[in-house]
């Protein structure tokens, strides 16, 4: 320990001498400390107590009762207030009255409903929706569950109160009116409330209007004169009511420690890639360091040091320095996580914390984590020093540095078993292995990294001279350019990997969607079909010209069966002829490897897993029309549309799938109910016309004619409307709220196509990349022009011009920056092709049909990474100060 003494004390006046390195290391190392700090503090305080917990979802109730009858429930996840999910909703639970609730609880005891509806309000754009809790907060039993900040707690009908999101949202104060579309009415905004465990824009109400919209409530808090005994609990329990109460125990059987065990494992290797990043960035500020002081190490070892206290030396300074960012980052964590916990509440959890907890097994786990990140970055230059050849050192010579073959073959073996560790992880489905995978993989590109650089300083002889001093410095201080290389190659590599692993996943998705409608179409459908009274749709397409002026509409029908009006379930359907059905979809057991390729083979099985398919061979969804619907809704040309027409007109069947029609002809049948094997008419055969276009929401017409043959009537469903482009969100909402005044029923859907939303982690990746490797570089290159100050003066004493000193930190910046952001880009992509392959390989083995992930370059990412060279160029170049230094005056 004397010597680790000594060794941390010449560390700490190295640290104080060298300030401007010093300030680097210690930033390097704090500000992942810091972020460690920020997560691990907030999780701590939004990890709730059982106490805080039962606060939240009992209030000061001494149970909550919910009543399931013969359903089985974990009524650990029955609360109300949970913003995440609702496991069951109230029209699903067998409802007990408040009698029967209250004959099973001791005497004397008290209870007050809970219940949940949802309110369509009037906004300035149109119309929203507002989740509303229905419960009582003026009773004592609800505090804690929902707090008053403003006003009074409702009471009448009319009355409301909103927490502080939808007052914002919907721009309303105390005293303000709110609209309400469904049910219809205007409620009155009397209090301000929290509900703790959901700050994302609700309301709290009593109102028995609300109350008539939602179910007959199925929960109650419950005052009890003493709690609740397990034997009370078991009792309620065999009445078919689960209780949740203070000093119950819960049921804990749904925790899942295989995903529990996933998530520690994913989260110390995304730790563990941290610190890599974190030793390969400050690898090089020790590496100058170890350099700068070759002098000083030397004497210590002429005067009889052995190599191990040369090594302690510079350790040491791993430790200094590594406690000094430990410290700095820490403070600066716990600040941001105290100072931010408000923003986080609101912006991203939308849940209010629990206490004031700072998570001290996290923080001192993160302190020996960035002790280890600096002794780990000056563990390979301590190695050097120790090995340096002391006469040369003393006589001002270098000596010459080389890769030893044994760590190039070393590095080419951690790469390949990373890569099969990761196609293992790949085709198992297990994040952690494919992560660690990865991770092998990276330590073993930096385990090359040396070697890579060697070789490709051979090609320095054909260079103009700045290049070829920048190359042949960078080789020859490899240990300060290797690391900052390698760091720069791991950050472009995993953001390559992921916008090439995203952009598939994407274009994976857009392959496979199928429309609803044709694409810019839109429905505006009667979901109640006015109760079997005929829909004004003269005032619906008056309302729809409102907002869509030159929209182009028409009105289509479906099938009703005589006497049933709109009641049950009533339809014309196609009937697949089996020889056209798949013959795997329905087997009742596992297919064999040889069956899956038969199946995957089969082009009847290609779209088999649609969910129209259903019923053991029909489709259902038929829309009864004389043909002007389909330019609307499919889009067809000219001729197919007028083809399509004439076969309505003589009494035929427009489809839109292959296996719909067999030699010409299309089977239809009349179904009422869901069972086709008891319900299914007997079917007639018609002349069927294939269109070219298909939506997944309708899939076959059929003129009235027909409806007519199969003794159905028809009556009018919705409208059909082409805008000639797609409708806004905007223009939903205005059309949303013209229909509101028409009928509550009426609802508008358009079709948009797949998704266009583009992961914006891509960008960001790729950013965090860029930056990281611009550090690096800098890093580096000021590094270099520092430990290079003597071949400076060497070159101005030759009469070299003073631009020459310019051009060798832009030759080292360009050197750093793309050969790393090179190296990256290719293991990236490497390493996203063969993941993507391995994947690939388990979907063509699997049934249902899954579509492949093709492999697509994320020219985004790609052009942020090939900005990095030069922009790291020019910054060296606007930096680098071009006069030549004079070390000594002869």
């Amino acid at each position: 320990m004397r010597a680790w003494a000594a060794a941390i004390r010449i560390a700490r006046r190295e640290a104080l001498k060298s300030k401007g390195r010093s300030a680097l290391v210690l930033a390097m190392i704090a500000l992942p400390v810091a972020f460690l700090s920020f997560a691990a503090v907030s999780y701590d305080m939004f990890q709730l107590t059982e106490a805080e917990s039962l606060d939240r979802r009992l209030g000061r109730a001494d149970a909550m009762l919910t009543s399931v009858k013969d359903l089985s429930l974990d009524g650990s996840k029955m609360s109300w207030t949970s913003p995440v999910e609702r496991p069951i909703a109230l029209t699903d639970l067998a409802s007990l009255s408040e009698e029967e609730i209250l004959a099973e609880l001791p005497a004397g005891s008290r209870v007050i409903p809970l219940g949940r509806s949802s309110l369509r309000v009037r906004t300035s754009d149109g119309v929203a929706y507002l989740p509303v809790h229905l419960v009582d907060i003026g009773d004592p039993m609800t505090r804690g569950m929902v707090e008053l900040r403003q006003g009074r707690a409702p009471s009448a009908d009319n009355e409301i109160a909103v927490n502080i999101a939808a007052a914002n949202d919907l721009r309303l104060r105390l005293g303000s009116a709110l609209r309400g579309v469904d049910p219809n009415g205007e409620f009155v905004v009397v209090g301000i409330v929290e509900v703790p465990d959901d700050l994302s824009p609700l309301a709290v109400s009593t109102s028995k209007i609300l109350l008539a919209d939602a179910e007959k409530p199925a929960q109650w808090l419950a005052d009890t004169p003493a709690p609740l005994t397990i034997d009370m609990a078991q009792r309620l329990n065999d009445h078919g009511i689960s209780a949740i109460a203070r000093g119950l125990p819960e049921d804990r059987s749904g925790t899942n420690l295989s995903t529990t065990a996933e998530g520690l494992a994913v989260g110390f290797l995304m730790s563990g890639l941290v610190a890599l990043e974190v030793i390969l960035l400050a690898g090089p500020a020790f590496a100058v360091g170890a350099r700068r002081r070759a002098r000083d190490l030397a004497l210590i070892a002429a005067a009889g040091g052995a190599p191990k206290h040369l090594r302690r030396v510079v350790l040491a300074d791993g430790v200094v320095l590594g406690a000094g960012g430990a410290g700095i980052g820490i403070l600066l964590g716990v600040g941001l996580a105290v100072a931010g916990r408000p923003i986080v509440e609101e912006a991203l959890i939308h849940t209010r914390a629990g206490g004031w907890r700072f998570f001290p097994t996290a923080l001192v786990a993160i302190a020996m984590l960035a002790i280890g990140t600096g002794l780990l970055a000056a563990t390979v230059p301590a190695f050097i020093a120790a090995r340096q050849d002391v006469v040369q050192v003393l006589n001002g010579r270098r000596g010459v540095l080389r890769s030893r073959r044994r760590w190039i073959i070393t590095g080419l073996t951690m790469v390949g078993c990373g890569a099969a560790v990761a196609v293992l992880g790949a085709t198992g489905t297990s994040e952690s292995l494919m992560l660690l995978g990865i991770v092998l993989a990276e330590l073993g590109l930096v385990v090359l990294t040396p070697g890579l650089l060697g070789l490709i300083a051979r090609v320095g002889r054909w260079l103009p001279l700045a290049p070829r001093l920048a190359l042949r410095d960078t080789a020859r201080n490899r240990t300060a350019a290797a690391p900052a290389i390698s760091a720069i190659m791991g950050a472009v590599a995993g953001a390559v990997a992921v916008g090439v692993f995203s952009i598939g996943l994407e274009h994976q998705q857009e392959a496979t969607y199928l429309p609803y409608l044709r694409p810019g179409a839109f429905t505006i459908h009667d979901a109640a079909m006015a109760g079997g009274q005929p829909q004004n749709w003269a005032q619906v397409e008056a309302a729809v010209h409102r907002v869509l002026p030159s929209a182009q509409l028409h009105i289509y029908s479906v099938p009703v069966c005589p006497g049933q009006e709109l009641k049950g379930y009533c339809d014309i359907v196609v009937v697949i002829p089996e020889q056209q059905l798949c013959p795997y979809v329905y087997t009742p057991r596992e297919l064999t490897p040889s069956e899956v390729r038969a199946a995957r083979a089969d082009e009847r099985c290609r779209n088999s897993q649609s969910a129209s398919f259903s019923g053991g061979g029909w489709v259902g969804g038929t829309i009864v029309d004389n043909g002007d619907v389909l330019a609307i809704l499919f889009g067809p040309g000219d001729r197919e549309l007028a083809a399509a027409r004439r076969t309505l007109a003589a009494g035929g069947a427009v489809v839109t799938d292959p296996r719909m029609i067999h030699d010409g002809q299309v089977t239809l049948a009349t179904l009422t109910g869901n069972d086709p094997s008891v319900n299914l008419r007997p079917t007639i055969t018609v002349p069927g016309f294939l269109l070219s276009t298909s939506t997944q929401g309708m899939q076959s017409v059929v003129s009235p004619e027909v409806a007519a043959r199969l003794g159905v009537q028809v009556q009018m469903l919705g409208m059909a409307g082409d805008n000639g482009s797609v409708p806004t969100m905007a223009d939903d909402s205005r059309l949303q709220a013209e229909l509101a005044d028409i009928d509550l029923d009426l609802y508008v859907n358009a079709e948009r196509g797949p998704s266009a939303f583009h992961d914006p982690t891509i960008l960001i990746l790729a950013l965090a990349a860029a930056a990281i490797a611009l550090g690096a570089a800098g890093i580096a290159t000021g590094l270099a022009t520092v430990d290079g100050r003597a071949d400076l003066a060497t070159l101005a004493a030759v009469g070299a011009a003073p631009q020459m000193r310019r051009r060798l930190s832009v030759g080292r910046a360009g050197i750093i920056a793309g050969l790393g952001a090179l190296l990256g880009t290719i293991a990236g992509m490497g390493g996203a092709a063969i993941l993507i392959a391995a994947l690939n390989q388990v979907y063509e083995r699997q049934w249902p049909i899954r579509a492949t992930i093709p492999f697509a370059v994320p020219w985004q990412s790609l052009a942020v990474i090939v900005a990095v060279p030069i922009v790291a160029m020019a910054g060296a170049a606007l930096f680098t100060r071009a006069k030549l230094p004079i070390e000594r005056r002869f």
